[in-house]
Protein backbone atom coordinates (compact mmCIF):
# COMPACT_ATOMS: atom_id res chain seq x y z
CA UNK A 1 0.00 0.00 0.00
CA UNK A 2 1.44 3.48 -1.17
CA UNK A 3 0.90 6.69 0.74
CA UNK A 4 0.82 10.52 0.08
CA UNK A 5 1.27 13.02 2.94
CA UNK A 6 0.95 16.65 1.97
CA UNK A 7 2.15 19.55 4.16
CA UNK A 8 -0.71 22.64 4.21
CA UNK A 9 0.43 23.64 8.19
CA UNK A 10 2.27 26.41 6.95
CA UNK A 11 2.04 30.23 7.53
CA UNK A 12 1.98 31.72 4.03
CA UNK A 13 3.81 34.71 5.58
CA UNK A 14 5.21 35.95 1.80
CA UNK A 15 1.82 35.27 0.46
CA UNK A 16 -1.05 37.51 1.03
CA UNK A 17 -3.34 34.60 2.50
CA UNK A 18 -2.90 30.95 2.15
CA UNK A 19 -1.14 29.89 -0.74
CA UNK A 20 -2.89 26.49 -1.08
CA UNK A 21 -6.42 28.02 -1.34
CA UNK A 22 -4.64 30.30 -4.85
CA UNK A 23 -6.38 29.86 -7.74
CA UNK A 24 -4.47 28.42 -10.51
CA UNK A 25 -6.33 27.58 -13.74
CA UNK A 26 -9.51 27.98 -11.59
CA UNK A 27 -8.32 24.75 -9.63
CA UNK A 28 -7.05 25.73 -6.14
CA UNK A 29 -2.99 24.80 -5.36
CA UNK A 30 -3.54 22.50 -3.02
CA UNK A 31 -6.18 20.42 -5.32
CA UNK A 32 -3.47 20.06 -7.96
CA UNK A 33 -1.42 17.93 -5.75
CA UNK A 34 -3.83 16.20 -3.87
CA UNK A 35 -5.76 15.35 -7.53
CA UNK A 36 -2.07 14.10 -8.95
CA UNK A 37 -1.01 12.15 -5.98
CA UNK A 38 -4.47 10.42 -5.82
CA UNK A 39 -3.61 8.95 -8.82
CA UNK A 40 -1.20 6.96 -8.22
CA UNK A 41 -1.19 5.90 -4.03
CA UNK A 42 -4.03 4.00 -1.78
CA UNK A 43 -4.20 7.23 0.35
CA UNK A 44 -3.73 11.14 0.59
CA UNK A 45 -3.15 12.33 4.19
CA UNK A 46 -3.46 16.59 4.45
CA UNK A 47 -1.64 17.56 7.02
CA UNK A 48 -2.79 21.69 8.45
CA UNK A 49 -1.74 23.63 11.69
CA UNK A 50 -5.71 24.51 12.90
CA UNK A 51 -8.98 23.50 13.11
CA UNK A 52 -9.56 26.51 10.87
CA UNK A 53 -7.71 25.10 7.92
CA UNK A 54 -9.90 21.79 7.93
CA UNK A 55 -12.80 23.97 7.68
CA UNK A 56 -11.25 25.73 4.72
CA UNK A 57 -9.29 22.68 3.12
CA UNK A 58 -13.11 20.75 3.61
CA UNK A 59 -14.59 23.53 1.30
CA UNK A 60 -11.82 22.43 -1.33
CA UNK A 61 -11.09 18.69 -0.99
CA UNK A 62 -14.32 17.12 0.61
CA UNK A 63 -13.92 14.25 1.95
CA UNK A 64 -10.06 14.02 1.85
CA UNK A 65 -8.47 12.94 5.21
CA UNK A 66 -7.05 16.08 6.78
CA UNK A 67 -5.66 16.01 10.16
CA UNK A 68 -4.18 18.54 12.61
CA UNK A 69 -0.98 18.69 13.91
CA UNK A 70 -0.29 16.60 17.25
CA UNK A 71 2.00 18.60 19.31
CA UNK A 72 3.05 21.92 20.26
CA UNK A 73 4.66 24.92 18.24
CA UNK A 74 4.81 24.53 14.22
CA UNK A 75 7.30 22.73 11.78
CA UNK A 76 7.35 21.07 9.06
CA UNK A 77 9.26 17.75 10.84
CA UNK A 78 5.88 18.14 13.11
CA UNK A 79 3.70 18.19 10.52
CA UNK A 80 5.78 14.89 9.26
CA UNK A 81 5.32 13.06 11.79
CA UNK A 82 1.81 13.85 12.30
CA UNK A 83 1.03 12.72 8.82
CA UNK A 84 3.14 9.54 9.28
CA UNK A 85 1.35 8.40 12.18
CA UNK A 86 -1.99 8.34 10.70
CA UNK A 87 -0.40 6.64 7.47
CA UNK A 88 -1.24 3.01 6.89
CA UNK A 89 1.09 1.68 4.01
CA UNK A 90 4.48 1.01 3.89
CA UNK A 91 5.80 4.00 1.92
CA UNK A 92 4.68 7.35 1.60
CA UNK A 93 5.12 10.19 -0.78
CA UNK A 94 5.73 14.02 0.98
CA UNK A 95 5.08 16.75 -0.28
CA UNK A 96 4.38 20.35 0.38
CA UNK A 97 0.40 21.31 -0.42
CA UNK A 98 2.33 24.27 -2.93
CA UNK A 99 3.68 21.97 -5.64
CA UNK A 100 1.24 22.09 -8.63
CA UNK A 101 3.36 20.42 -10.91
CA UNK A 102 4.14 16.89 -9.20
CA UNK A 103 5.10 14.22 -11.99
CA UNK A 104 4.07 11.16 -11.40
CA UNK A 105 6.51 9.28 -13.78
CA UNK A 106 9.37 10.58 -11.01
CA UNK A 107 6.84 9.98 -7.93
CA UNK A 108 7.18 6.14 -9.44
CA UNK A 109 10.51 6.33 -9.54
CA UNK A 110 11.03 7.14 -5.85
CA UNK A 111 8.39 4.63 -4.79
CA UNK A 112 10.61 1.86 -6.58
CA UNK A 113 13.64 3.15 -5.47
CA UNK A 114 12.78 3.91 -1.97
CA UNK A 115 11.39 -0.38 -1.90
CA UNK A 116 13.27 -2.28 0.68
CA UNK A 117 15.10 0.97 1.71
CA UNK A 118 14.46 3.69 4.53
CA UNK A 119 13.70 6.25 1.42
CA UNK A 120 14.23 7.96 -1.73
CA UNK A 121 14.78 11.79 -2.57
CA UNK A 122 15.92 13.93 -4.89
CA UNK A 123 19.33 14.68 -5.23
CA UNK A 124 21.10 17.80 -6.46
CA UNK A 125 25.02 17.85 -7.18
CA UNK A 126 26.06 20.15 -4.74
CA UNK A 127 24.46 17.67 -2.17
CA UNK A 128 21.35 19.16 -1.62
CA UNK A 129 18.27 17.02 -1.28
CA UNK A 130 13.85 17.37 -1.50
CA UNK A 131 12.74 16.33 1.54
CA UNK A 132 9.12 17.52 0.30
CA UNK A 133 9.19 15.53 -2.99
CA UNK A 134 10.91 12.38 -1.13
CA UNK A 135 9.41 8.80 -0.48
CA UNK A 136 9.96 7.84 3.22
CA UNK A 137 9.27 4.20 5.05
CA UNK A 138 6.61 4.98 6.95
CA UNK A 139 7.61 2.98 10.04
CA UNK A 140 11.63 3.67 9.91
CA UNK A 141 10.67 7.62 9.59
CA UNK A 142 8.19 8.06 11.92
CA UNK A 143 10.86 6.53 14.99
CA UNK A 144 13.34 9.17 13.52
CA UNK A 145 10.80 12.06 13.11
CA UNK A 146 10.00 11.35 16.91
CA UNK A 147 13.41 11.12 18.13
CA UNK A 148 14.21 14.64 16.44
CA UNK A 149 11.91 16.25 17.75
CA UNK A 150 12.24 15.49 21.40
CA UNK A 151 16.13 16.56 20.57
CA UNK A 152 14.38 19.98 19.20
CA UNK A 153 14.78 19.80 15.71
CA UNK A 154 12.58 21.69 12.78
CA UNK A 155 14.40 20.71 9.70
CA UNK A 156 12.49 18.56 8.14
CA UNK A 157 15.30 17.19 5.70
CA UNK A 158 16.74 15.99 8.75
CA UNK A 159 14.90 12.51 9.05
CA UNK A 160 16.57 12.31 5.69
CA UNK A 161 19.89 12.90 6.63
CA UNK A 162 19.16 10.45 10.17
CA UNK A 163 17.95 7.61 8.54
CA UNK A 164 20.83 5.00 7.42
CA UNK A 165 19.48 4.03 4.11
CA UNK A 166 18.33 6.30 2.06
CA UNK A 167 18.95 6.48 -1.71
CA UNK A 168 19.17 8.93 -4.33
CA UNK A 169 17.38 10.00 -7.66
CA UNK A 170 19.53 12.38 -9.58
CA UNK A 171 18.81 15.75 -10.88
CA UNK A 172 19.94 14.80 -14.24
CA UNK A 173 17.90 11.32 -13.98
CA UNK A 174 14.88 14.04 -13.72
CA UNK A 175 15.96 16.14 -16.40
CA UNK A 176 15.45 13.02 -18.26
CA UNK A 177 11.79 13.24 -17.79
CA UNK A 178 11.01 16.83 -16.75
CA UNK A 179 13.58 18.83 -18.26
CA UNK A 180 12.52 22.08 -16.75
CA UNK A 181 12.02 20.31 -13.95
CA UNK A 182 8.80 21.86 -12.81
CA UNK A 183 8.03 18.45 -10.79
CA UNK A 184 10.13 20.59 -8.03
CA UNK A 185 8.64 23.30 -8.33
CA UNK A 186 6.91 25.02 -5.35
CA UNK A 187 4.88 28.16 -4.66
CA UNK A 188 6.72 30.65 -2.25
CA UNK A 189 5.83 34.09 -2.89
CA UNK A 190 4.12 36.15 -4.97
CA UNK A 191 6.56 35.93 -8.01
CA UNK A 192 6.96 32.15 -7.70
CA UNK A 193 2.71 32.39 -8.29
CA UNK A 194 3.14 34.84 -10.93
CA UNK A 195 5.67 31.62 -12.53
CA UNK A 196 2.94 28.87 -11.95
CA UNK A 197 0.51 30.65 -13.67
CA UNK A 198 3.01 31.35 -16.87
CA UNK A 199 3.82 27.57 -16.61
CA UNK A 200 -0.19 26.18 -15.99
CA UNK A 201 -0.63 28.67 -19.66
CA UNK A 202 1.69 26.64 -21.44
CA UNK A 203 0.90 23.40 -20.15
CA UNK A 204 -2.97 24.49 -20.46
CA UNK A 205 -3.53 27.03 -23.21
CA UNK A 206 -7.01 25.91 -23.56
CA UNK A 207 -8.22 26.00 -19.77
CA UNK A 208 -6.14 29.42 -19.34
Amino acid sequence: MRSAIILAGGSSKRMNGDKGQLLLGGVPVIRHAYNRLSERVDEVIVVVHTQEQIVNYRHILGDAEIVVDKGQGSSPILGASTGLMYAQGDYTFMSGHDMPFINLEIVDKLFTLAENHDGATPLWPNGFIEPLHAVYNIKNALVTARRLLENGEKRLRMILHTLPDVKFLTIEEIKSIDRDLITLFDIDDEEDFIEARRIWKKQSPKDS
